[in-house]
C-alpha cells in the first residue's frame, strides 16, 4: 500500500493488476474508518460515564463542575447528654424553680432519635422540682433544629428564660431563643424544644 502510495506502478517489467490501487485504498479506507468509529465510541463512553458520576454525586444536570468523591452520607449530630453534662444540669437546673414550677417539653413527633434525649432533659428536670409536661410540636423547616427555647416575644423574654440559658449554657448545651407561635407559649413562660438533630 505504501509503496504504490509513494512509489507508483513500474512503468517497465512486471506489471501488477490495475486493480490492486482500489484494494490498497479500500483496505486504508477500512481502516481509516474503524480507528474514528473507535475513537467517537469511546468519547461517547467517556462523556456518558462522567454525566452519570455527576448523578451519583448529587450534581443536577448542567451544572460546572464534577467532584471525584462519591456522594457523602447525611449524619445527625448526636444530642443525647454526657453523664457529666447531666451532673451539672442536676446542680443548676433547680435554680429554675424560684421562677417556675412547671415546664412544657416538646419535641417533634416524627423524630425517633429526639425520643430518647427528651426523656433525658424531662428527668432532670422532675429531679430538679421543675414538673416536666411532654408535648408534641413539629419544625416550622431546617432552621428551627438543636435545643430551643421557644418564647412569645423574643424582643421581651421572660426571666425564666434568661435564667434557663445560662443555667444549661453551663453543661455545654447552647439553647437558641426563638420567637414562636404565641398561643403554644404559657404565659410568662416558654417551650424547651428539643428539634431535629443538626446534620453535617
Amino acid at each position: 500500500m505504501s509503496y504504490v502510495i509513494f512509489v507508483g506502478e513500474p512503468e517497465k517489467g512486471i506489471q501488477r493488476h490495475h486493480w490492486w490501487p482500489y484494494v490498497g485504498w479500500l483496505i486504508f479506507a477500512a481502516s481509516f474508518v474503524t480507528i474514528v468509529a473507535v475513537t467517537g465510541y469511546g468519547a461517547i463512553e467517556f462523556y456518558i460515564r462522567q454525566e452519570i458520576a455527576k448523578g451519583t454525586a448529587g450534581i443536577p444536570r448542567n451544572e460546572v463542575g464534577s467532584p471525584a468523591r462519591p456522594q457523602a452520607p447525611l449524619i445527625a449530630t448526636d444530642q443525647h447528654l454526657m453523664p457529666d453534662q447531666e451532673r451539672i444540669l442536676l446542680q443548676e437546673l433547680p435554680r429554675l424553680r424560684s421562677l417556675i414550677t412547671r415546664i412544657q417539653v416538646a419535641q417533634s413527633a416524627n423524630d425517633p432519635p429526639a425520643f430518647g434525649v427528651t426523656d433525658q432533659y424531662m428527668r432532670l428536670f422532675t429531679r430538679s422540682g421543675v414538673s416536666p409536661q411532654k408535648i408534641f410540636i413539629d419544625p416550622r423547616g431546617p432552621e428551627d433544629q438543636g435545643i430551643l427555647i421557644l418564647v412569645a416575644d423574643k424582643s421581651k423574654p421572660p426571666k425564666s428564660v434568661e435564667n434557663a440559658s445560662a443555667n444549661i449554657g453551663d453543661s455545654n448545651v447552647h439553647p437558641r431563643v426563638v420567637q414562636w407561635t404565641p398561643n403554644i407559649i404559657p404565659p410568662d413562660g416558654f417551650v424547651f424544644f428539643v428539634a431535629p438533630a443538626p446534620i453535617n
